[in-house]
């Protein structure tokens, strides 16, 4: 329903005195037509350029990974006019840079631990054998995400920036002891033998208080948020 003040006001509009082009004022409804239609409330724009924003419900089940590659797939297949275009944003383009800032930080971290180990035992070999231990948590990461169908998100990112102060700080206890029994003057095999068995406890011992610590939040993720 229309209400009556707008038809007034419309009514006044039709009567607002215009000059034509032989210089005499006229209505404007004697130049004009007028008619009801559909307008947008408002006009809003991204990057200086009109936009319309279309939101979409989702199952909080899936992943986002796997919503973005659906959601990606249907607009690829969808025909727009000239001069149209549909990107993501939102949720999905706030975690894809996430995702690209959590990669830098992982870049930026592993960087920095190179340099401090480095300075550390006065050496630029002793700390490649301890990042390489980097490697063996990226498999760990890998199998998990397939073994649960999960995605690559910022959730995890971040879950393996923890992972990854853990795996050195282990690999740096073992490694600082083959150190110390190696300059004390043991044979390499017998050093790395023995740091192994003496380091073995309190390396699962960190490990183990961080991964309980960490199931809660793990098993009831979605409860937590």
């Amino acid at each position: 329903l229309i209400d009556d003040a707008v038809i007034a006001g419309i009514e006044e509009l039709r009567t607002i005195l215009v000059p034509s082009s032989s210089g005499s004022w006229v209505p404007l409804d004697a130049i004009a037509d007028f008619e009801f239609t559909r307008s947008p409330g408002g006009i809003s724009r991204i990057d200086q350029q009109t936009s319309r924003t279309l939101r979409i419900r989702v199952d909080p089940s899936r992943n986002m990974a796997d919503i973005e590659r659906d959601v990606t797939a249907r607009l690829a297949n969808l025909a727009l006019p000239a001069g149209y275009r549909m990107t993501t944003e939102g949720f999905i383009a706030r975690q894809t840079e996430e995702l690209d800032n959590a990669a830098l930080m992982l870049g930026l971290g592993l960087l920095l631990m190179y340099l401090i180990m480095g300075a550390l035992f006065e050496s630029f070999t002793l700390p490649v054998p301890i990042l390489l231990t980097v490697f063996l948590a990226a498999f760990g990461v890998i199998w998990t995400l397939w073994l649960w169908q999960t995605g690559l998100d910022q959730v995890v990112m971040f879950g393996a920036i923890l992972l990854l102060g853990i795996v050195v700080n282990n690999a740096i206890v073992l490694v600082a002891q083959v150190n110390a029994l190696r300059l004390d003057g043991m044979p390499r095999d017998e050093a790395l033998l023995s740091a192994a068995r003496s380091r073995f406890r309190p390396i699962i011992m960190t490990a183990a208080t961080t991964v309980v610590g960490m199931l809660p939040m793990a098993l009831g993720g979605e409860r937590l948020m």
